[in-house]
């Protein structure tokens, strides 16, 4: 299961392992404290923004995760499933 991270029309970073979408910082409590990871930018996949039906997901264990840093952006269509028990996180994403 990964997080979808991104919705068509946001442009996302990854800076100093900071997530930042439409140039605002998320708090991200649901990952690992100190967790080293990557910079990441839409134009390392060819995108300023992320075009219509598409998205783009992050797994939480961002150090060893297989996800659209790498696999690219995710089509409407391939979205499949639906959480019906979440343990963790509480809480929804804010900003900082």
């Amino acid at each position: 299961i990964k997080r979808e991270i991104g919705l068509p029309g946001d442009k996302v970073e990854i800076i100093n392992s900071k997530l930042y979408i439409n140039d605002k910082i998320y708090e991200e409590n649901y990952l690992k404290e100190n967790m080293s990871y990557p910079d990441f930018r839409l134009s390392d996949l060819n995108y300023q923004k992320i075009p219509e039906d598409n998205y783009l997901v992050l797994g939480d264990n961002r150090e060893n995760s297989v996800d659209s840093r790498e696999i690219g952006l995710i089509k409407k269509s391939d979205i499949n499933g639906k959480i019906s028990f979440r343990f963790w996180p509480l809480t929804k994403i804010k900003f900082l």
